[in-house]
């Protein structure tokens, strides 16, 4: 049985992903709203992604947009899965800046541009 209460704590995460771990849930991702990103692969060590920074609008739409971009972006064999992160993490910075909830889901474009990978 999983023992765990809420918490934004990286041991309390730990041992959340390690309690996961043993009922063969291999990869943990939990978003904390303010407190940035907290994922653990089986295989890799433990992170965390800070936030990006803005001033929220509208946050009807950011789990969804970031659940979305994380696996829209991540490799079959999740070796981007910091990548991932970061850019579902910079999705979700723009979608609660913008009102509403479909309309405010960025495109893939609009994403990088943001991260400053490609041209808008």
């Amino acid at each position: 049985m999983l023992n765990c209460e809420p918490s934004t704590d990286f041991d309390d995460l730990l041992d959340i992903s390690d309690q996961f771990a043993d009922l063969s849930i291999t990869g943990t991702i939990v978003t904390l709203g303010e407190n940035g990103v907290y994922y653990k692969l089986a295989d890799q060590d433990a992170r965390t992604q800070p936030i990006f920074k803005v001033k929220a609008v509208d946050t009807t739409a950011a789990g969804d947009t970031f659940i979305g971009a994380t696996f829209a972006y991540l490799n079959s064999d999740c070796t981007n899965i910091d990548d991932a992160i970061q850019y579902a993490s910079k999705a979700s910075s723009i979608a609660v800046s913008h009102s509403g909830a479909i309309r405010s889901i960025p495109t893939k474009k609009a994403v990088l541009a943001s991260l400053n990978l490609v041209h808008a």
